[in-house]
């Protein structure tokens, strides 16, 4: 059997992503994004599974895998924004400037870069200031509104993407 290195690779990307998106989509804890660069494909997905989000002026988000063959993540972003944004969001795969995110609710607020790291703390310390046992159970509820409204879409997405990134394995078909 000739040990295919692409292939590999591949499922390396699959099982680290999936890894990735169940740590951060089911984190007991609030998590808040601050980002400062491009969020495209499995990185806007990532951003989307994050409770809050801030940006930097030079961010952008979207999905450019479509072309590619890729069905982008619609429960990530579903799960974070209004069904029709979802929709139009997955299906164009357009990019958003941090002030088109800012528009359609995908971030909470755009700072200059060099002030993100500062005002992602502040909020992180806005919510940590709150008695922990009341967050810990409004994240226990979010976490619980995911799970009921879109686990379904969360594990047919999974499947796609194994199917998507890995069903055209060569050893297969041997």
């Amino acid at each position: 059997m000739i040990f295919n290195f692409r292939f590999c690779n591949r499922e390396a990307l699959v099982s680290s992503s999936i890894a990735a998106f169940d740590a951060v989509g089911t984190c007991p804890r609030p998590i808040v994004a601050a980002v400062n660069g491009a969020a495209l494909a499995g990185g806007f997905a990532l951003a989307l599974l994050c409770d809050l989000r801030l940006a930097a002026e030079e961010a952008s988000f979207g999905y450019p895998e479509l072309p590619r063959g890729i069905p982008p993540a619609y429960a990530a972003t579903r799960a974070a924004l209004p069904a029709a944004i979802a929709r139009e969001l997955t299906l164009t795969g357009r990019i958003l400037d941090a002030f088109g995110a800012l528009r359609l609710g995908v971030v909470r607020a755009v700072h200059p870069a060099e002030l993100l790291p500062a005002k992602a703390l502040e909020l992180a310390g806005r919510i940590a200031s709150s008695p922990r046992e009341a967050i810990v159970e409004t994240k226990r509820r979010i976490l619980l509104d995911r799970e009921h409204n879109f686990g379904n879409l969360f594990k047919a997405e999974e499947e796609m993407l194994r199917e998507a990134l890995l069903g055209d394995d060569p050893d297969d078909a041997a």
